[in-house]
């Protein structure tokens, strides 16, 4: 798991995963927010075909998610 990567540019926590199966997750928070917090908005980036899918944790592109849980979190 990677850790947060601090923006420079805004006061958010950006971070980044690639699983096994080459899907990607991206995750913003604000910035001190532990990654086993329940404040990330996570979202999965996919390649289908010869389109990017993109959905979110939880279905939807709160703030509530636990970086930690990424790979095990229901995105839709």
């Amino acid at each position: 798991m990677s850790s947060p990567i601090y923006n420079l540019f805004g006061n958010n926590a950006t971070a980044y995963h690639k699983d096994a199966s080459d899907n990607e997750y991206f995750g913003w928070a604000a910035i001190g927010t532990a990654t086993s917090s329940a404040g990330w908005k996570i979202c999965k980036q996919t390649y289908t075909g010869d389109n990017w899918v993109i959905t979110w944790a939880d279905g939807d592109a709160n703030n509530d998610n636990i970086w930690d849980n990424v790979e095990s979190l229901t995105y839709g």
